[in-house]
This record gives C-alpha cells, structure tokens and sequence, in this order.
C-alpha cells in the first residue's frame, strides 16, 4: 500500500464490543491521522516478531483515552494551561528590566553588569530546548514539564535570594534553562490534542504566551520600583508565579505523548484481564546508554550544525529576539527621559507590543488559516508545500525594519508620544507574522 492509499479509519484498528484490541499486523508506512504520526507499521512487525506473544495495543476508534477525544474542555484548559506556562517562563526575562539601578546600586557593580544577570536568563532559553525536548520523547512531557517548572522555582528563589551579582546571574541562567521545557514541548502537546485544522489555533496560543510575558513582566517590575520594595520582590514575583503554576500541572495536567499514553493503556488491560501480553510499542523498545545520547541528547545538535535550513532559521531568530529585548531597553529612555512619564505609565507601553501580536494571531486564525484550508482542500494530494505557511513572513520580516526606523524617526518630544507607540504595535505585529509561521 503506498502512501496515498492509507486508510486512517483501518490505521485506528476499530475493535467491536467486546472483542479484544488486536495486534497491528500492517507493513505500510504511515501517515498524518488526527494530527500526529502513527507508529511505523515495519518497525511494529518486527517488533511482534521478536515478541510473538506480545498484543501490541494501539488506539480504537473513539478511544475515550486517546488525547484526540478528551473533551473540548479540558482540551482548551490544556491550551490555557500552556499559556499560562509560557507567560510564566518568559515573564522573568523582562520583570527585572524596570530594576536595574535598584540592582546596581544593591550589589555595586555598574548597570551594564546588571544587564548581563537580567538577560542571561534568556541564554537559558538557547539552552534548555535542546535538552527537553529529546527528553520529553524519552520519559514523556507531563514529568519533564513538572520537573523543569519545579526546579525552575527553586532557582527563582535562589535568584530573589542571591547574596551577589555572580550569584544572581548563575542563578538566573540555570532558572531560564529549566523553565523554557514548556517552549520545546508546549506545540507538541498541541499536535497531540489537536487535529491539523485546528492545530493552527494552539500554536497562535502558543506563540502569544511567549510574547506575554515579555509584555507584562515590566509593568509588575515597575510597581514594585514605585512602591519602593526592595528589587529581590520583583524576583519574589517571578518565583511565586512560577510556583503556583507548577501546582497546576501537577494536579491538572495529564500526559499526551501518544507512546506513554498507549502505556498507561496497556497497563490497564493487563491489569483489568489479567493478561501480561498486552504492550505498547514504547514498552517493547529497548534503550541503550550509547542509543539515548545518539538518537535522543545529540540529535538536536547535529540537527543545528548539519541542517542549513535549521541553522539559519536558529541564527536568524535569534538576531530577532536580541533586536527584540535590545528595543525593550529603550522604552525607559525614550518614554522615561524624552517624554517624562512615570516608571509605571512607560512601561505600560509594553502592551502595545503584545497587542499587535494579538492583532495578527486573530487575522492569521480567522483568515489566513482558512485560506490555507480551502487551497489545501482543492490541491489534488490534499497536501500544500511547508513554504506556504510563510506568506505572513513576507510581510512581516520587511515590516519588523519599517517599524524600528519609524520608532526610532519619530521618538523625540516634539513628535506625538502616539507616533512610537503606534511603532511598537507594528514591531509586535510584524515579529508574529514571522515567528508563528516558523513555529
């Protein structure tokens, strides 16, 4: 059978009542069903024939367990859950920005020092992905998730604590390391609960997450600078709300990863029968040590250094999120000193930022992602090019420039305080409409 011919109704293996769920016998490669990707039916056949007595369990049609048919409820807390995760990891970054002088003057080093601890937190961002998410694959995403936000916490503390600035800054590092797990695996818990039409969804929800924080943690910074509390409450802050978001995941969030799933399944049957031949195909794979730092732990590395397309795609966003937190620092400047607002009001000027993203999420939802549905309908393979998920990046990438020279031409005090504000939103808008399409 190639692959055109697939049945995804036969690729569920639908058992009757009272039958028992069959071992999959097919040696046809897969494809797409419900959004993620089935188990390769050679490598399955050859696990059988190692294992003859084994009944490898797979989904059933409808199966109430398959994260594909949890409920619409709980799917969307799952979606607000992960925001909230996002918004919690990249809230950190920023929040100490409105807090630099309180900081340098606290440790005596000179601001420039200072700038070195708050945005090292996000060098842990580069970092951490490259670890968890192969981890996730491994041991699953509900305990990777748990334990990086756990430990994240612990670091936080230890950041709100830190006796130095050498301190502060190992331990900011270490605390955005753990705590961006949710950005390496936060889209693949969305293409385990969603299908590819409304996949579109979760990945705008997603992406705003990640812009949230950035977005919100100046504005807490600057009233924790205005009420005249000392600079470790701002990371008081970042740690309480990492905190209470961990307790969440761990009484609400359940796994996705469709290989500990389909375990916690087999486990139940043979439980509930009796019978020890039920397994998932997770369980009947064998890991070695030199086989989990080869295709696990190494894999995102080769993947930087030998893939151009990946390599370019890493280097070019991260030029982005510099230029991103590098025009953050100038708000206080251009708001603070050349149009005399409060540390308060200018940083409010934050979510004009957030708010172009929103814009571009909802009209890239709305219209865009339609648009691409109806194209895909009418193409004769029913598939499109991955190039044309990027049509919002042709405009988006020339817009990003457009906005920073508009911001930058029209921030003096003679000029309408809209005007850069109005340049911000565009900014926000025009770094969405190329990292979502790139996600």
């Amino acid at each position: 059978m190639s692959a055109s011919e697939f049945d995804p109704e036969k690729a569920e293996h639908p058992v009757p009542n009272g039958a028992e769920p069959r071992a999959v016998a097919d040696t046809s490669k897969t494809e797409q069903v419900q959004g993620q990707t089935l188990q390769n039916f050679d490598d399955i056949s050859e696990l059988k024939r190692q294992n003859p007595d084994a009944i490898i369990v797979e989904w059933e049609k409808g199966d109430p367990e398959n994260p594909f048919n949890w409920s619409i409820m709980y799917r969307l807390y799952l979606t607000a859950l992960v925001f909230m995760l996002n918004t919690g990891c990249t809230f950190a970054s920023s929040l100490p920005n409105s807090l630099l002088e309180e900081i340098s003057d606290a440790t005596h080093v000179s601001i420039q020092v200072v700038k070195v601890a708050v945005f090292i937190y996000v060098g842990g961002f580069a970092a951490g992905p490259l670890v968890w998410a192969p981890l996730s694959e491994l041991f699953g995403t509900r305990p990777i998730l748990i334990a990086s936000c756990f430990l994240a916490t612990i670091f936080q503390m230890a950041s709100a604590l830190a006796p130095n600035i050498g301190g502060l800054i190992v331990f900011r590092f270490l605390a955005g390391t753990l705590s961006s797990a949710i950005l390496a695996v936060g889209g693949g818990i969305f293409s385990n609960i969603f299908d590819k039409d409304l996949l579109a969804f979760g990945m705008a929800v997603h992406s705003l997450g990640a812009s949230g924080g950035p977005a919100v943690g100046p504005l807490v910074g600057a009233w924790v600078h205005v009420e005249g509390a000392s600079w470790h409450w701002g990371l008081w802050a970042c740690c309480i709300l990492e905190g209470c978001l961990t307790v969440l995941a761990i009484f609400t969030l359940k796994e996705t990863n469709k290989n500990f799933t389909l375990t916690k399944k087999a486990k139940r049957l043979r439980h509930e029968t009796g019978n020890k031949n039920y397994k998932s195909v997770n369980e009947l794979r064998s890991f070695k040590a030199n086989e989990f730092f080869d295709k696990w732990l190494l894999v995102p590395f080769k993947m930087i250094l030998f893939e151009p397309m990946v390599l370019s795609t890493s280097v070019y966003f991260g030029f982005l999120y510099s230029t991103l937190y590098l025009f953050f620092v100038a708000f206080p400047i251009v708001f603070g000193e050349l149009h005399g607002l409060n540390p308060v009001q200018f940083t409010m000027i934050f979510l004009s930022y957030f708010a172009g993203e929103l814009v571009v999420a909802v009209f890239i939802v709305l219209v865009e992602n339609r648009r691409y549905m109806k194209k895909r309908a009418a193409s004769p393979t029913g598939k499109l090019p991955p190039e044309e998920r990027l049509r919002c990046s042709l405009v988006g990438s020339p817009l990003m420039v457009m906005s920073l020279f508009w911001f930058a031409w029209t921030c003096y005090p003679s000029i309408s305080i809209w005007s850069p504000i109005m340049a911000i939103a565009a900014y926000g808008a025009a770094f969405y409409c190329v990292k979502k399409p790139n996600r």
